[in-house]
């Protein structure tokens, strides 16, 4: 069984930035989303496969089935503790979000929050162990002004059993769950999270109607 460590209290962050910003920001940190396998081989590349998606709604059913191929090998093989990254099908409360991980009896690592400025999107993210009144402190800030709207949680990341994926991936509130870092996929030393799909969704949902997600964007 793999040992977890506790997360610190720590860190709430938010800033909001450009989609072309943020694959700028994910290319030039990219080394922590790349894992070698035990050869020394590059086996993962968290920013290349999100770019790799095609961009239409027959590009995230063609993901989907790749994912849950993926998901299949690991429940097979009764995996645990494995790294999922979980794109949310709609934003959800602080308290929808808790009910979630108990469900699924997921260990969180990082939840991921937007809000809304004019059309300017911002992400926070927040240490899975922030309480409630860290939550609500966050986002009183963040809507201080009237010009910001809190819409929600819209993905996360933590560490689940092979048991769980079933309900997990038909659970409505999950979008995609994409398990694709895990070292046992990538027979890597240590694994690592793929890239929620938040921003995909968002952007695609503008101009698409996305079966199984509610867009905040129109």
């Amino acid at each position: 069984m793999r040992h977890m460590k506790k997360i610190a209290v720590a860190s709430i962050v938010s800033f909001s930035i450009s989609s072309f910003a943020l694959y700028s920001y994910a290319q030039e940190n990219q080394t922590s989303n790349i894992f070698s396998d035990k050869e020394g081989n590059q086996s993962y590349n968290a920013v290349n496969e999100y770019y790799s998606i095609e961009k239409s709604s027959q590009g995230l059913v063609e993901h989907k089935q790749l994912l849950n191929l993926r998901n299949e090998k690991l429940k097979k093989n009764k995996v645990s503790e494995i790294e999922t990254t979980i794109t949310f099908s709609k934003p959800l409360t602080y308290e929808e979000v808790q009910t979630f991980i108990k469900k699924h009896k997921i260990d969180p690592k990082q939840l991921i929050a937007r809000s809304i400025k004019d059309s300017e999107r911002i992400t926070t993210a927040f240490a899975a162990n922030s309480s409630e009144k860290d939550v609500n402190d966050t986002i009183k800030s963040l809507t201080s002004t009237s010009d910001t709207s809190f819409i929600g949680f819209i993905d996360m990341k933590g560490k689940i059993n092979y048991d769980s994926l079933d309900a997990l991936t038909l659970d409505s509130n999950s979008f995609m769950v994409d398990t694709s870092g895990d070292d046992y996929l990538t027979n890597a030393k240590k694994g690592v999270y793929a890239h929620s799909l938040s921003w995909f969704l968002e952007d695609l949902s503008k101009n698409e109607t996305i079966s199984g997600y509610q867009s905040i964007t129109k």
